[in-house]
């Protein structure tokens, strides 16, 4: 609209007019929409008439295509023994039941709920026993040191030889070995980890639980690894091949229990594993003198990272990727000796997977807890880089064994377990952070830990089941491929001959 339009209707306005100009102006605004209502309703009209007759065509040509595809996907149900329609149906029920049951969890804040119950329990029983050890000690500080471990040690051995069924029967049926070894340290873990990516100012409470568990894993890597070395020895299984499997499962429960006992086994095994896995973090850090042939190995990556950075200048990549490169390099160093095995028989990979899941990562976490140079922050993302390890090291662990006779009949497959946990064990390679997510995903989805401020993580309410129930839906929606008639058969076959 010009200045000029402006003007006037500034000016009509501030002019008082006859009634009868107003009535003229209304009649003449509603003659105006009437006729802009007709106009539009025609063109929807001229519209509506092709597009009505698209879809008709549309429907007319994919419904027998649709019909046909219906036919074809009932008749092989109907060839299916009943055994496997059984197995559909209880699939079918099974994924719609873990659905409902994850949506009552989540509405119903259980696992907060339960959460919260089992913090209060367990302050109460560390109150009673804190109380208990201090009558002890105003009569004998010695025996309260003591006397706590020998009563946990007479229980055990108690159980083991009055009630080995029952213990056993926890050990392994109720995988009370997974429980307490993996899983709920696993679970604290994630508590604490999730905590501080969710606090913008990094507390001393968040890093005190993050050392708390950073000592767990370093005891829980550090024993896995000599007892799994042990056992792979065939001295080991020679001088004691009497032992029952489950009395063996019967006494890692136990174990594993007094590490997460009032006792605080933890801290008393990681004041002597501790100085150990510090020495292993120096010797697989790649520190000069700290390993065999380290001046060739610091000359061979100096050399790769002059060529990096030689591929920078000339554009070959970016910063970003010379960077990451360097830092996979470095990191690599330390399992070198693990990269060695996959020239070996599968018996011989063991060690190295022994040594790259295990060993390796228990000494970086050991040096990350108390490495007091950094400030702060960074020692707080150190701690956190290697207990979404842990996390992810426990989860795959689990997933690996679950699965393990679908895919431990193939050839090399010790090798490729090899190479998988090698690159889990390089935080460089990305696979912890996306493995880490994954998890994070699925318990936020369960309602298990809040999803509210993780920085880092897009971390969405849909867990796998309903992203599964999704993906069928989706593929169900697909257009199904053209039908082949006979005429086109002929046709085909016409134009071949006529080619040759």
């Amino acid at each position: 609209m010009s200045a000029a339009a402006i003007a006037q209707v500034v000016e009509a306005l501030n002019v008082e007019t006859d009634p009868q100009v107003w009535a003229l102006t209304f009649k003449t605004a509603g003659v105006d929409f009437l006729q802009f209502s007709a106009s539009a309703y025609r063109c929807i009209i001229l519209i509506a008439g092709p597009i009505g007759k698209l879809t008709v065509l549309g429907i007319k040509t994919i419904s027998p295509h649709l019909q046909a595809k219906a036919q074809s996907a009932w008749d092989w149900q109907k060839r299916q023994p009943n055994e496997v329609l059984a197995m559909e149906l209880g699939f079918t029920l099974l994924l719609l039941l873990l659905y409902a049951l994850k949506r009552f969890i989540t509405r119903k804040r259980y696992m907060p709920r339960l959460k919260r119950w089992f913090q209060q329990q367990k302050r109460k029983i560390q109150s009673k026993y804190d109380q208990a050890i201090e009558r002890v000690r105003t009569v004998n500080s010695t025996l309260a040191v003591v006397l706590p471990h020998l009563f946990f040690l007479l229980l055990s051995s108690s159980l083991l030889y009055f009630v080995p069924s029952l213990v056993g029967w926890v050990a392994e049926d109720l995988q009370g070995v997974a429980v307490m070894s993996v899983i709920y340290p696993t679970l604290g873990s994630v508590q604490s980890d999730a905590t501080a990516l969710a606090s913008e100012i990094l507390s001393v409470e968040v890093g005190d639980d993050m050392s708390a568990a950073l000592r767990y894993w370093v005891v829980f890597g550090v024993v896995s690894a000599v007892y799994g070395f042990l056992s792979l020895l065939p001295l080991a299984t020679r001088l004691c091949p009497s032992v029952d499997p489950t009395t063996t499962s019967s006494a890692k429960m136990l174990f594993f229990l007094y590490l997460h006992s009032p006792l605080d086994g933890t801290a008393l095994l990681y004041k002597h594993v501790c100085p150990l896995a510090l020495r292993l973090a120096d010797s697989a850090a790649g520190s000069k003198g700290g390993r065999a042939g380290g001046d060739a190995l610091d000359a061979f990556i100096s050399k790769l990272t002059s060529l990096l950075a030689l591929a920078r200048m000339v554009g070959l990549c970016g910063e970003g990727t010379r960077s990451k490169a360097d830092a996979v390099l470095r990191e690599s160093l330390s399992v070198v000796p693990a990269l060695v095995c996959l020239g070996m028989p599968s018996y011989f990979v063991e060690f190295g997977i022994l040594w790259s899941s295990l060993l390796v990562p228990a000494a970086n976490s050991a040096r990350a807890n108390t490495n007091v140079d950094l400030e702060v922050t960074g020692a707080m993302q150190s701690q956190s880089r290697w207990i979404k390890y842990w996390i992810a090291f426990s989860v795959s662990s689990c997933v690996l064994g679950l699965t393990a006779p679908w895919w431990s009949w193939a050839p090399f497959s010790t090798h490729f377990t090899l190479l998988f946990y090698v690159a889990l064990s390089i935080p460089g390679m990305g696979l912890v952070d996306r493995i880490f997510g994954v998890i994070l995903n699925e318990l936020v989805g369960w309602g298990m830990i809040s999803g509210d401020g993780l920085r880092g993580y897009e971390v969405g309410r849909d867990t796998v089941i309903v992203r599964g129930l999704r993906a069928i839906s989706t593929h169900s929606k697909k257009k199904p491929p053209p039908i082949k008639t006979e005429d086109d058969r002929e046709e085909k076959d016409a134009v071949k001959t006529k080619s040759e």
